[in-house]
């Protein structure tokens, strides 16, 4: 196993990189080639799926938030009111965040809450 790279970005962000080898499925890459659509030197987006679940509880990423014990929180809407909620957090990308504990199915939670948000506070649910 190759451990990741840590370089800094010209914007002087820490990044970590790790090599990744990608096979083409069955006659894929004759097909490219063929077509004109992939050579030397060309780039290719790819999206890597590292885990899957087929049922999961899903909120937008930006409902999360971390609190001072660094436990995730989500600010969830009950009876009209915002109310901060500890969720168990599994598996999560950059849009989507898997609850498997302290939300059920369909409790509206507020989304990218503002710093101002506080428990209890009255809120309208849109359409």
């Amino acid at each position: 196993m190759r451990l990741p790279v840590h370089k800094v970005s010209s914007l002087g962000v820490e990044q970590q990189r790790v090599k990744v080898i990608v096979r083409f499925a069955g006659d894929e890459l004759k097909r490219l080639l063929a077509d004109g659509r992939l050579g030397v030197g060309y780039r290719v987006r790819v999206r890597i799926f590292t885990a899957d679940k087929s049922q999961a509880l899903l909120i937008p990423r930006s409902a999360l938030f971390r609190a001072a014990d660094n436990s995730w929180q989500v600010f969830v809407v009950r009876g009209g009111a915002a109310r901060l909620q500890i969720v168990q957090v599994g598996l999560m990308n950059d849009e989507q965040a898997e609850i498997t504990g302290g939300l059920t199915d369909g409790e509206p939670v507020v989304l990218a809450p503002e710093s101002t948000l506080s428990d209890g506070t009255r809120v309208d649910v849109g359409p």
